[in-house]
């Protein structure tokens, strides 16, 4: 007795425009996402034309299966009509299907008559298509969009590379809500704006007068006696990294990590002001693991830190510049271009942040630090502060040194990088370094072990 045909009837109301539902069956990639014969049996190949859909899958045991549908009709976002082969190695069957799409408000009813289906594959031909409009809505785009965007809205931060909270989009209902816990004050506040506004913080009075005062003297007695445990660089065109001597104390150079043998120096470093500062920005301890001292400006052109201090987290460090002295105008002052932390970021290499160490080209890179600046209407300020006050920079914060107009005034300052506890500088791998070391409860450090070469 030949097997009954029945008629197979579903349907599914999907929040879907009806072209969008339409188009699923028509694009390739659309088919062949939300059409599986089962869960987790895609498609091998798909094939849209006006004639004709072929999907074709493993079939196991039966072989290879194809389901091919041949147009007998099609009005856009409204009706899909085919004859529905499906083939395997046991042979084939034709049977005639009707998709029809019913546009109701702001969702598509979508209605499927299969006939010609036998009773005995109704079960699993009624899986099929159910499991296939279950996940029809996956394969419509705007439908998709739209859900997705209404949901996507965490916290990002401006950069690609990461950052600190100020530097999250929803950075003011977290500055809020860290006022309203009672972790920030009103003063702490106002910093914390001002940082994300323009880019850096003035901490006045930061470090105490007398503990600069016995620092400057400990320079003085390392110049006069030497000290072989610091290494210098020179600026005078030599490339030359000697120990710190009598002989090299008049030419321009920067000395290396002073706080890697100055108590002084970290006292400085970890000054309560600027270790409370940090450690509300960072959400954990701060680590000094650079610091270089000046004598006189650098002239240096105006950049961006991030590329040439690298650590791990790329934009999870600041620079710490502290007055050794007054500073006053004509003596290579530090400038900044203010609110320049958020102009675009710049690619080393289409790649990264950080200046790979054999690229000496960086003209490009100084230049577009700049021109974005100028662009984005960042303006110009010099920093003249008194002697104990620090300035806390954004890595991203565009700075430099003004020029020398007054060439016997010294420009005394010790400048520091901080990063997380937890984060590691990019070196800890491929140089010597002294590890992470305690000076006080709660206060961690770091250095390389520098090597003079003359």
């Amino acid at each position: 007795m030949p097997e009954a045909a029945t008629t197979l009837s579903l349907q599914r109301v999907l929040h879907v425009p009806p072209d969008d539902v339409y188009a699923a069956f028509f694009e390739e990639p659309r088919l062949a996402y939300w059409f599986e014969i089962a869960p987790g049996r895609r498609a091998l190949r798909a094939h849209v034309d006006a004639r004709a859909f072929e999907l074709e899958f493993e079939g196991g045991e039966r072989g290879r299966i194809t389901l091919k549908g041949a147009w007998r009709e099609l009005v856009p976002a409204k009706r899909l009509a085919f004859d529905f082969t499906r083939s395997d190695k046991s042979g084939s069957a034709t049977s005639p299907v009707t998709v029809d799409l019913v546009a109701e408000g702001n969702a598509t009813i979508v209605k499927l008559r299969h006939e010609g289906v036998h009773e005995v594959e109704r079960a699993a031909m009624e899986g099929v298509w159910k499991h296939a409009f279950a996940r029809l809505w996956g394969a419509c785009h705007e439908a998709k969009e739209k859900f997705f965007k209404r949901l996507d809205t965490f916290p990002r931060f401006r950069s690609r590379f990461g950052g600190f909270w100020p530097d999250l989009n929803d950075a003011h209902a977290r500055l809020a809500g860290k006022r309203a816990l009672g972790l920030l004050d009103a003063t702490d506040v106002a910093r914390f704006e001002h940082w994300m506004e323009k880019g850096y913080v003035l901490l006045e009075r930061a470090v105490d007068p007398a503990v600069i005062d016995a620092f400057r003297a400990e320079i003085a007695s390392d110049w006069q006696r030497g000290n072989e445990g610091l290494v210098i660089e020179l600026a005078d065109g030599s490339n030359a990294f000697p120990r710190m001597l009598p002989k090299y104390k008049d030419i321009p150079h920067k000395v290396l990590d002073y706080h890697s043998t100055s108590k002084l120096a970290r006292d400085i470093q970890f000054a309560p002001a600027i270790r409370r500062f940090l450690g509300q920005l960072f959400e954990r301890p701060p680590m000094p693991f650079q610091s270089l001292l000046f004598r006189y400006g650098t002239e240096q052109e105006m950049h961006q830190d991030t590329a040439y201090v690298v650590v791990r987290s790329p934009m999870e460090f600041v620079g710490c510049w502290v007055a050794l002295e007054d500073i006053t105008p004509g003596s290579g002052e530090l400038q900044y271009y203010e609110g320049s932390h958020k102009i675009p970021e710049f690619l080393w290499c289409d790649r990264g942040r950080a200046r790979p160490p054999e690229w000496d080209d960086h003209r490009a890179f100084l230049r577009w630090v700049c021109e974005k600046s100028e662009q984005a209407g960042c303006p110009m300020t010099r920093f003249h502060p008194k002697k104990g006050d620090a300035l806390v920079w954004h890595a991203d914060l565009v700075h430099g040194g003004s020029p020398r107009l007054k060439r016997d005034i010294t420009r005394w300052s010790l400048v520091s990088h901080y990063c997380p506890v937890d984060v590691d500088p990019e070196w800890m791998d491929r140089v010597p370094h002294s590890g992470r070391r305690e000076h006080a409860p709660g206060c961690t450090y770091i250095h390389q072990m520098h090597t003079a070469m003359h």
